[in-house]
């Protein structure tokens, strides 16, 4: 149950569990879309019960219904008029107010589950395809994205390379300073390479201490030994850690 009262700049929003009454009455609200009654009739009825929990004489319920179950109850209590349940138009009036209800309620719903699902799945999808130290594109993303532009060369018919760098002292840099260490340097060599490719192109760690390079559509066959050459010097620039300066270099492979 959520529960609204004004404050000083609008509305403050509490929530609470539902009360055994309500929790009946939403029960007793499947088979039936509106109920009325006064207390003391059948002090056991759900009904009866909810009224003595509000201190009301009479009332009536009204489902707001839902696709599989009510998903509340529109709740008049102690009318004006007496105890009198409504008939005609006004129940009429009653029940289509209690179904715009229900629409507003249920589309805000299918839209909050549809933003928990585009969410779970873009998730999903990250932890299928990045590397969660990294934030790059891990070796599945790399080789799909790879097999895709190989596929398409025919018709663009600008070429493509691939450049795959392995780290030449990480095992050294994670004996000495420990992996938290290792985890740091690797974190700062895919930036390091980020930095040096276009929005387009990408960067992935394929394995432990290995990273690939995918340039699609360059101008020249020679511009691959330019990011190569910009690559190895990155990774010649030391890296700053707690427990002191590090340089991990790289060697670099090259496929056109």
């Amino acid at each position: 149950r959520f529960n609204a009262s004004p404050d000083s700049t609008g509305a403050a929003v509490t929530s609470s569990d539902l009360t055994y009454a309500e929790q009946e009455m939403l029960n007793a609200l499947r088979s039936e879309q509106m109920l009325h009654g006064r207390w003391g009739r059948n002090t056991n009825s759900p009904l009866a019960l909810l009224l003595a929990e509000r201190s009301a004489s009479f009332g009536v319920a009204v489902s707001l219904r839902g696709t599989e179950r009510p998903q509340g109850m529109l709740l008049l209590l102690d009318p004006l008029e007496g105890d009198i349940a409504p008939t005609g138009p006004d129940a009429d009036l009653l029940l289509s107010v209690a179904h715009q209800i229900s629409a507003a309620l249920e589309s805000g719903q299918l839209a909050g589950a549809l933003r928990a699902m585009t969410k779970e799945r873009d998730e999903m999808t990250r932890r299928a395809f990045y590397d969660p130290l990294t934030q790059i594109a891990n070796r599945a993303l790399f080789d799909e994205t790879v097999t895709r532009a190989l596929a398409k060369l025919g018709t663009s018919r600008r070429p493509l390379a691939t450049l795959i760098i392995d780290l030449d002292n990480f095992k050294l840099i994670n004996d000495v300073h420990g992996s938290v260490a290792g985890d740091q340097v690797l974190s700062a060599v895919a930036a390091r390479l980020r930095a040096q490719i276009r929005k387009f192109d990408m960067v992935a760690r394929v394995g432990g201490d290995e990273f690939g390079i995918l340039l699609d559509g360059m101008r020249r066959r020679d511009d691959v030994h330019i990011v190569a050459e910009r690559v190895v010097e990155a990774l010649h620039a030391p890296i700053m850690l707690p427990t002191g300066n590090v340089v991990v270099g790289g060697s670099v492979g090259i496929a056109v």
